[in-house]
């Protein structure tokens, strides 16, 4: 038995639904990825912006919403589920500690590599590793409560968030540089000629890290009774952002409308703001989320298995896509536009598009459709190979 009552076979059992539903994540993250540096559309409107957006290109947007909500929140049961087997929490916490900030490094070094391709660091955004490095860091404290006090704690931040969105920047005086990267997602310049960019503010993220903590337990479960359990939560929260997306009241600032159609009015009711997460915008990721993890906790099939192989390699994947996506966009602009030197300035979506990117740069909705899929083509066999090679236990906290 361990520490926790749990029998040790079944506590060293890899969960496969969470592999898949990572997986899938990652996927669907490629696919944006993929839009950003490739879509013609992508120079000239944001996709979230329907004054000027087309429905198809909204829901490859909105689709990929998903990834950002799943990876954190199975990073929080990953966490429980580690914790369960080592019976000092210090050891977990410092194991927590040590890898937020590995991935902060990373997100700071490679990771921004392979987004810009170059080191010139005049732009900084701090993305998704950099998000979580922090939530982890975050968690490796917050792991010495209680289990309830964390849902709890989890569930405030997350529900309660809009009651301190109105407060500006300036109410924080010295630290409100902090408050930027807390929850107001504002350029701050830490030194002349720095711009950084805290794409994913902080605060929502942590309280999702802990709800996936707090529903680590879950996945101990026999499987009929955690899928049982998974669907119920994941239908409830799907069905209360209905309700409290409909009555428009509370959940995000940004009002769904009418508008001048139906179709339209559907992707104003979704359209529900990332940047910080809002409530609205959690509870419908994370339902979904749920919901998945309830469908894919099955006997695998094939295609389960596909997920799983990407799940079970998420740092290798992420780093690896980011280097295939950029290296395929220098391709296809030297035969298209016979250079590529833009791509080694600024990516697509920055503030420094408009000067240095060509006319007619890009390719249609379809095309980045077929870029995506041949993208996870090449990755498949790699993550494959990886997870299969026998590596040291350092080489596995890194990766």
């Amino acid at each position: 038995m361990t520490a926790g009552g749990v029998p040790e076979s079944l506590s060293r059992r890899r969960i496969e639904s969470i592999d898949a539903v990572r997986g899938l994540a990652m996927v669907l993250m490629a696919l944006d990825h993929v839009r950003l540096f490739f879509y013609e559309g992508t120079l000239i409107y944001s996709p979230t912006d329907l004054d000027e957006t087309r429905a198809a290109t909204f829901l490859t947007r909105w689709v990929t919403n998903l990834c950002a909500p799943a990876f954190v929140f199975l990073a929080g049961m990953g966490a429980y589920l580690r914790a369960e087997r080592d019976p000092s929490r210090a050891s977990t916490a410092r194991y927590l500690a040590v890898r937020g900030l590995w991935l902060i490094v990373l997100e700071l070094t490679v990771v921004r590599w392979c987004w810009y391709f170059n080191l010139s660091y005049d732009e900084v955004e701090g993305g998704i590793l950099w998000m979580i490095g922090w939530t982890m860091i975050a968690m490796s404290g917050l792991i010495f409560l209680p289990r309830r006090a964390i849902g709890l704690l989890a569930a405030a931040v997350i529900v309660l968030q809009h009651l301190w969105e109105s407060v500006p920047d300036e109410a924080w005086g010295r630290w409100s540089w902090l408050w930027v990267i807390l929850y107001s997602p504002e350029t701050l310049e830490p030194w002349p000629g720095v711009d950084f960019d805290p794409v994913y503010t902080l605060l929502p993220w942590i309280g999702v890290l802990a709800a996936g903590w707090w529903c680590g337990p879950w996945m101990r479960l026999a499987r009929e009774d955690r899928r049982r359990r998974l669907f119920h939560a994941g239908a409830l929260l799907l069905a209360a952002f209905l309700l409290l997306r409909a009555a428009n009241v509370y959940g995000d600032p940004r009002p769904w409308s009418a508008g001048r159609s139906d179709w339209f009015a559907l992707l104003s009711f979704l359209n529900c703001t990332k940047y910080p997460a809002s409530l609205l915008f959690l509870m419908m990721t994370l339902g979904a989320t749920l919901l998945l993890l309830a469908w894919l906790d099955r006997p695998p099939g094939p295609m389960q298995n596909r997920m799983a192989v990407f799940g079970r390699t998420p740092l290798f994947y992420y780093i690896l896509h980011l280097l295939a996506i950029h290296a395929l966009a220098v391709a296809f602009s030297l035969l298209a536009h016979g250079s590529a030197v833009w791509l080694f300035e600024s990516p697509p979506w920055t503030k420094h598009r408009a000067p240095i990117y060509p006319a007619g740069y890009g390719v249609s909705l379809p095309a980045v459709y077929l870029i995506w899929a041949l993208v996870v083509a090449i990755l498949y066999p790699c993550c494959r190979w990886f997870s299969g090679v026998r590596r040291p236990a350092w080489l596995r906290r890194l990766f």
